[in-house]
């Protein structure tokens, strides 16, 4: 095969990992700002039930507002829990594409390895990577292990932030209303 097919067959098949790669993470982002649009939504719908819950002293009231608030405490926690699920699977299908690409880049030249240069550079900036630098030069062999460092198998610190810390903080709000309004109903 002659060479210079053999590197369009190379820069064709990078494309196409680049392009699985971008697709799988704008459905990732997609998926973080639909769940974050439905949950303020309901915690600001759920907010506004349990301050007319504080405000109406009438049983009646306050059974229908309890009634209410549940039917969005329920969809709410539902929702939460469902996408985060979701959001997960699809960091994983990501961190796919990331390793089939870094897979790619490793029998590439030095000079064409783009998304390694950023994945070491991240290691770099952020944990103790310096062992990864080797990958750059084509002097180390990429290891399973070294895979799942680069693409932080397990969730990166911005993923752990998002899709861990941020659906606590949910969590705990959603129970905190919960709370409050039950506060409100007993007094």
């Amino acid at each position: 095969m002659p060479e210079s097919q053999w590197d369009m067959e190379e820069e064709e098949r990078a494309a196409h990992l680049f392009a699985g790669a971008a697709w799988q993470d704008s459905l990732l982002q997609s998926y973080r700002s639909l769940h974050l649009a439905l949950q303020a939504i309901f915690l600001a719908i759920a907010t506004g039930l349990v301050i007319a819950a504080l405000s109406f002293a009438d049983p009646i009231d306050l059974v229908l507002i309890g009634i209410s608030f549940a039917s969005f405490f329920i969809v709410g926690l539902w929702s939460l829990l469902n996408f985060r699920r979701l959001i997960l699977a699809r960091g994983a299908d990501v961190n796919y594409w990331h390793r089939q690409l870094l897979r790619h880049e490793a029998s590439a030249s030095p000079r064409a390895r783009i998304l390694l240069m950023f994945k070491v550079h991240q290691k770099l900036d952020r944990t103790d990577g310096g062992h990864l630098q080797n990958l750059l030069t084509g002097k180390g062999e990429m290891s399973d292990e070294d895979l799942d460092e680069l693409v932080s198998k397990g969730l990166g610190h911005t993923r752990r932030a998002i899709d861990v810390w941020l659906s606590l903080g949910l969590g705990f709000t959603w129970i905190l209303l919960a709370a409050v309004l039950i506060v409100a109903v007993l007094t």
